[in-house]
């Protein structure tokens, strides 16, 4: 098993170091790269994952897989100079390493510090040979980042930051740089081997008060049971020598339950024994998960969020088999303390406000919005007025009225235009610039229930829960053309109940219970999302969703657990957002790069910001 820890300190934008790792399947992959140029430090800290992807992805030899990723180095790293990079990865207790510039790795076995990797000169960053060898256990690997002009720090010192604390790694060395008034960035990832078994065993052996009964120890005990009883009839014969034929029988059937009960007791020391390691063994296998939890909660929140789980689900096994286990208990304390930090779970306490809509328009009652760049649609459906809103300056337009949208229910905003939805007008589009409004598409008989409409890239998009399709008509030179079926022949989702629609590329579908339905070029498109946190449960049934062009992440508003879970677009789990107003919230919009929510919730936008 291993524990890994990582510190990055003095990065730039221009010139950058970082150190990356990831686990799969019991393979962790580990880098250190760093390069010079424009947005280095962006360019390297999206190219790493990209490397994992590829690691991982490969069923090729460890030699062809680094080969692969050195290959791929200049495109992920385009326009970028001064590269240097090393890659390695543990296979159960066999490492590989392979290196192309100055990056170092050093083993620590006991007092020896061990350099496991070539050290380049200034002028000759060869690609180095590939190197692998088995750990034993307790052994530390220090992955440290070297200036191209020569080594930051001696052998000394790297011994004392390999015997450091897996939490101490960043503190330390960055207090090292201080002191030599280092120009340039630094990344260091520390490693560290050992085994369950092992490290079980030498916990018995530093706890000598808990008890341990050998076998031998046990069988002795029963023999000396035996003795003292055979010495006790030997010196009473008188009174205990069988006479008749019912006195032997019963003396043997005496000896034989004796027998029998010592016999049990020798197997119930044995099993308690064995099932007191196997606990022990849990919990210190749980201990090892919530370690890497914590070291990973950054860099791959899904995967820090699989172990802490994992982790827990161990400890709840021990605590069925045993429930005044101490050690589980005094563990489950732990994670419970842990559990904000590793899901990245922030709590909202405090909720400024953005925006009192009363402001807007007299008795302005708005449940719907709809954002484009940075401007918000607002509708009140009661009064059927439609509005716009710049969060940028908070200045506002008023677009229309009852004349103009009629008994609209929905509106979307995309660009320059405002779309309002009504049975009775059809779609009329608003032009925020001139505050004109159009009928651009007329009622149509053959329309069911329309749960949304969503304006993207020109088109436009309703959402029809009783057809179970999705319309979609396109602008032509005239207005827009009659409506196509956006679903591809044959897909035939079911809509009923559907609660709201979201268009970034793909349409996305918010359906009761969490459920969420993702289609591509009309084809369904799969997306799912396990479980969140086992504190708060699954999604609950009342939710809504965010996600357009403008995110590179997914939002799902959980009303009934009182939050706002943040995932990839691929059903990843990244973290969430806990408050009180969640629960009460109408409607939400997020602006990514301002990173902030707008949260409307009785007629008030509040901001939140992101993590």
């Amino acid at each position: 098993m291993v524990r890994l820890s990582k510190a990055v300190v003095a990065n730039t934008d221009i010139t950058s170091v970082q150190a990356f790792f990831e686990e799969k399947d019991g393979v962790t992959f580990i880098a250190i790269l760093s390069a010079e140029g424009e947005e280095a430090f962006a360019k390297i800290r999206q190219g790493l994952p990209d490397l994992a992807d590829l690691f991982f992805g490969s069923q090729d030899n460890y030699s062809l897989r680094f080969n692969k990723l050195f290959t791929s180095l200049p495109q992920l790293l385009k326009g970028l100079e001064q590269v240097h990079v090393l890659f390695g990865s543990l296979v159960d207790d066999l490492l590989f390493l392979q290196g192309d510039g100055c990056h170092q790795a050093y083993l620590i076995r006991g007092e020896e510090v061990l350099p496991l990797t070539a050290i380049s000169t200034k002028a000759d960053f060869k690609l180095g040979q590939l190197i692998s060898g088995h750990l034993k256990p307790a052994d530390r690997v220090l992955f440290f980042s070297e200036d191209r002009n020569g080594l930051i720090v001696n052998l000394e010192e790297i011994r004392l930051f390999a015997k450091l604390g897996f939490e101490d790694l960043d503190e330390q060395i960055g207090e090292k740089l201080v002191s030599l008034k280092q120009p340039y960035p630094v990344a260091a990832l520390l490693l560290e081997y050992y085994e369950a078994v092992t490290a079980l065993a030498q916990e018995t052996t530093v706890r000598p008060s808990t008890p341990q009964i050998s076998l031998r120890l046990e069988k002795e005990l029963v023999k000396r049971f035996f003795r003292q009883i055979l010495v006790s009839v030997s010196q009473k014969k008188a009174r205990f020598r069988p006479t008749t034929r019912k006195q032997w029988v019963t003396t043997i059937l005496i000896c034989l339950i004796l027998l029998a009960m010592s016999a049990g007791g020798l197997a119930i020391f044995s099993n308690l024994r064995t099932k007191d390691a196997h606990l022990k063994a849990l919990v210190l296998d749980a201990s090892s998960k919530l370690e890497q939890a914590r070291a990973q909660k950054d860099i791959d929140p899904a995967g820090a969020k699989l172990l802490f789980e994992q982790s827990k689900e161990e400890i709840e096994s021990v605590l069925q088999q045993d429930p005044r286990n101490a050690r589980a208990l005094n563990f489950k304390q732990t994670l419970t303390a842990s559990s904000n930090e590793i899901l990245r779970i922030t709590t909202i306490s405090d909720w400024p406000v953005f925006l009192n809509l009363d402001l807007v328009k007299k008795d302005f009652k708005v449940k719907l919005l709809s954002l484009s760049g940075t401007i918000v649609c607002l509708l009140d459906a009661d009064q059927k007025a439609l509005t716009s809103l710049d969060t940028e300056t908070k200045s506002n337009t008023i677009l229309g009225g009852a004349e103009q949208i009629g008994q609209a229910e929905k509106a979307s905003i995309n660009g320059d235009f405002v779309f309002s939805f009504s049975e009775d007008k059809g779609i009329v589009r608003f032009d925020i610039r001139s505050q004109k409004g159009t009928v651009v598409i007329k009622p149509d008989p053959d329309w069911g229930k329309i749960k949304d409409i969503v304006a993207f890239a020109g088109n436009i998009y309703l959402l029809d829960s009783i057809k179970n399709q999705i319309w979609k008509y396109l602008p032509t030179v005239s207005g827009y053309s009659e409506k196509y079926t956006y679903l591809t022949d044959g897909v035939v989702p079911v809509f009923l109940g559907a609660q709201s629609m979201q268009i970034d590329g793909s349409v996305w579908v918010s359906m009761p219970g969490g459920e969420v339905l993702k289609f591509t070029s009309g084809n369904p498109d799969f997306f799912s999302f396990s479980k969140i946190d086992t504190s708060k449960g699954n999604i609950g049934r009342n939710t809504d969703i965010f996600v357009s062009d403008d995110t590179d992440n997914f939002y799902l508003l959980d009303k009934d657990n009182s939050r706002i879970v943040i995932l990839k677009k691929n059903g990843e789990y990244i973290s969430q957002l806990l408050g009180e107003k969640f629960k009460t919230a109408e409607d939400f919009v997020v602006l990514e790069k301002s990173k902030r929510i707008l949260l409307l919730e009785n007629n008030v936008l509040y901001q939140v910001s992101l993590p």
